[in-house]
């Protein structure tokens, strides 16, 4: 997509979520014709029809007036949650309309001057993003965070004014829904956290598909563009061997002359420069060392130094719903919010973050195809009690319950409850779903709000009652 183009082409918008109305917003500032078509009865729109109505766009809702909204146009905007198998994106298809993603549309609108972190991965993305952005920004740059973390990247893309372009840096985490339609989207900076299964219903299963849709992320690249990934991470390897551009490599287990970055004495390592020790990152687990040496390659690529990076990784607070820390009982059980593992592997990290710390867990939702089975071991090393919840209770019990005590909870609270029941100190109690939030939840950011607000409430419950803990309840 062109940025002159915009304005001589008929856009339709797919879907009036976030990300739609965001691309709908951008194109109508810039004298496109443009229709936001939605197939959710127009009864049902609300606010977003309303502030369309407001903006003066056109919206077309229901089935059969998002087909006709369809017809004729040039461009799709694609909302990232609509798969290509819809009906309307295989009719625009079929009538020669281009499909692309508002990643592609933002990026036509991007500064001359500004450069572009894109950070995608299966999992570690937004506490990278985030991290990447906090370091960026503690070494005097003007990072913008945008994309599948906060905002879309069509409210933020006209933020920066000319003056302020040479100091300014996009850092946009990208999903796989997000890269399926691109066109010319090509950042100077690509980042790959890691590959495992994920969205397998979104993908039939085919592995060779999703990963397909993440490589989209080089699609664009040239010889000045910088790719980091992780090199002990096998999924990812047929992602780097696309890459026409530079590549730099980053292992959290060891350091050699093959890599950017590393681990070696206990300390992270840019180049020849001992960055700071491990031990001083504010956050647990190995992966969030994986998480911290993107961020050190990202903000070298910018031209930081190790001393700046060093300032910015160690004041960097965290993300909610990653590992987040939400409550400590009188006798030191904590209890920790991760509902953004929406995967098995997230929901792996997070447990192998607790070293020594038995975990009661509290895990379950809307299952996306996973083999719980395959991490069995791990469950009977680590978990010393088991909570499950939502509709894939019954295949974590039939995976894990004869490796570890297993209660199942109807709701959130009682969950909160069973858990704070069974842990006893020297014990952490993590909602960690590994699992979709959609069975119970509109997104896993709600779901962790409702875990939060619990533990809270619990919290609040036992010191009116005088706060005794003693049997292990709040």
């Amino acid at each position: 997509m062109k940025r002159d183009d915009v304005s001589g082409l008929k856009f339709v918008v797919l879907g009036a979520a976030r990300s739609g109305v965001a691309a709908a917003r951008l194109l109508r500032r810039h004298g496109a014709d443009v229709i936001v078509a939605d197939s959710k009865p127009a009864e049902e729109a609300g606010a977003v029809r309303l502030e369309l109505d407001a903006l003066g766009i056109v919206s077309a809702w229901g089935d059969d007036l998002a087909a006709k909204a369809v017809e004729g146009r040039d461009v799709m905007v694609k909302s990232p949650g609509i798969p290509q198998t819809n009906p309307l994106v295989l009719a625009a298809r079929q009538q020669g309309t281009r499909v692309i993603s508002e990643i592609e549309l933002a990026s036509a609108f991007v500064p001359q001057g500004v450069r572009t972190i894109a950070i995608t991965g299966t999992n570690g993305k937004t506490t990278t993003t985030a991290m990447t952005a906090h370091v960026l920004n503690a070494c005097g740059y003007r990072a913008i965070l945008a994309g599948n973390i906060g905002d879309a990247w069509c409210n933020r893309v006209e933020d920066v004014g000319e003056p302020d372009a040479a100091n300014s840096v996009f850092v946009v985490e990208v999903s796989s829904f997000q890269l399926e339609d691109l066109e010319d989207f090509s950042p100077q900076v690509a980042m790959l956290t890691n590959i495992s299964p994920d969205h397998m219903d979104r993908y039939d299963d085919r592995m060779d598909l999703y990963v397909g849709a993440k490589a989209n992320i080089l699609r664009n690249f040239c010889g000045d563009s910088i790719f980091i990934w992780n090199a002990t991470d096998a999924g990812s390897q047929p992602i780097a061997e696309r890459c026409n551009g530079r590549i730099w490599s980053f292992s959290a287990d060891t350091f050699n002359d093959g890599l950017a970055a590393g681990v070696e004495d206990g300390q992270v390592m840019l180049g020849s420069a001992a960055v700071l020790p491990v031990k001083e990152l504010p956050l647990p687990g190995r992966h969030n060392v994986e998480n911290a040496l993107c961020a050190v390659l990202a903000a070298a690529a910018m031209g930081a130094t190790s001393g700046d990076i060093a300032k910015g990784l160690r004041s960097f607070p965290g993300v909610e719903h990653r590992i987040e820390l939400c409550g400590v009982r009188e006798d030191g059980v904590k209890f920790y919010n991760d509902s953004k593992a929406t995967n098995l592997d997230a929901m792996e990290k997070a447990v192998l973050a607790f070293e020594g710390q038995p975990i009661v867990l509290i895990a379950g939702g809307r299952d996306a195809h996973s083999d719980y089975a395959s991490v069995g071991g791990l469950i009977k090393e680590r978990v010393a009690q088991l909570v499950t919840l939502g509709e894939a209770a019954e295949l974590i019990e039939a995976a894990w319950g004869d490796l570890v005590p297993t209660r199942r909870a109807g709701s959130m609270a009682e969950a909160v409850r069973m858990a704070d029941e069974v842990a006893v100190p020297g014990n952490v109690v993590v909602l960690s779903p590994a699992c979709k939030s959609f069975d119970m939840y509109k997104n896993f950011e709600e779901r962790g709000r409702d875990f939060k607000r619990e533990v809270d409430r619990w919290m609040t419950s036992a010191k009116d009652a005088g706060g005794d803990v003693s049997n292990k309840k709040l």
